[in-house]
């Protein structure tokens, strides 16, 4: 009789499948970030402690395919790695065994998660008892913020009724998070109408499950988008807190647009030039003229002065 357990994302509390008295029990599904601790639990608990055999974890390496990690004997009791387990794999995860109520469990305990370990693991119990193991699941999820998104440009001049492209891109974490367009007209008050949400994914995850992701925006230049301002995030509520800022944004403007300005200043006023001899105004007493009659006066006053 073969029994399968299968958990979901709904799962809380375990999963588990029992058989003629004996049950077995996994870790119900994780979500960890890069480089936490993880502890997987296999346990098995009978109401006949002679009935199993032994304890065995094994991976999911592809559809149908799975490798064998650990095993745990009932007579023996000690955890034992599976031949050809990579050494990645045994250098940072230790095998553990725990005594349970009416049982034990064979602990996988994976010390600083990394991208390499994200998957399912199966765990299957051998009874005398049934010629089928008890198998049990658990679902392993990696997960990594999201980083800041890159336009590559501050500020962009395209010419009225051309049409032009803006890319941006981002390590858009795990699991994976859309690149969200939005923008903002000058006089709307910074205001961002959203526009698109998306990209498109330029490289398998990394050693460290980066994921690169690229989005473009076709936008036709019109008079009301002068220096409206386009933005790209990785989330709807925005940070500007440093390394966690999660946007960038570019500036766009109609090339060759002149702005026109109004000064404010009166007019000069030319000064007043002081017309010539020849122009016809009017002339002035020349400074020498004064002197000669006062001596002429003089010299009346001293003639008139000795005739009487």
């Amino acid at each position: 009789m073969d029994i399968k357990t299968y958990c979901t994302i709904l799962l809380v509390a375990g999963c588990f499948s029992s058989a003629l008295g004996n049950s077995i029990e996994t870790t119900p599904e994780l979500h960890r970030h890069m480089g936490e601790n993880v502890k997987l639990s296999c346990a098995v608990k009978t109401t006949d402690p002679g009935d199993w055999m032994f304890i065995q974890w094994k991976k999911e390496t592809g559809e149908g395919t799975y490798m064998n990690i650990a095993s745990m004997q009932n007579v023996v009791l000690s955890p034992d790695w599976s031949p050809n387990v990579p050494d990645h794999f045994r250098d940072h995860v230790e095998l553990q065994k725990e005594d349970v109520l009416d049982g034990y469990a064979l602990i996988l305990f994976i010390e600083g998660f990394i991208c390499s370990d994200n998957g399912t693991y199966i765990c299957e119990v051998f009874t005398k008892s049934n010629p089928s193991p008890m198998k049990s699941q658990s679902v392993l999820f990696i997960e990594v913020d999201p980083g800041k998104p890159s336009i590559h440009q501050n500020v962009l001049q395209v010419k009225e009724n051309d049409t032009f492209d803006i890319e941006c891109t981002a390590n858009v974490g795990l699991p994976p998070l859309p690149l969200s367009w939005s923008y903002t007209l000058k006089d709307s008050s910074h205001i961002y109408q959203k526009i698109l949400d998306g990209f498109t994914q330029e490289n398998s995850p990394t050693r460290d499950c980066t994921i690169r992701g690229k989005s473009v925006l076709t936008v036709e230049m019109r008079e009301e988008l002068d220096m409206a301002t386009f933005l790209c995030a990785t989330s709807s509520e925005l940070s500007t807190d440093g390394s966690k800022k999660n946007y960038d944004e570019v500036v766009v403007q109609i090339y060759g647009k002149t702005t026109t300005t109004t000064s404010t200043l009166a007019p000069s006023t030319p000064e007043r030039q002081q017309p010539d001899d020849n122009t016809g105004g009017s002339s002035t007493i020349p400074s020498s003229v004064p002197v000669i009659l006062f001596c002429c006066l003089v010299a009346m006053f001293e003639l008139f002065t000795r005739t009487s």
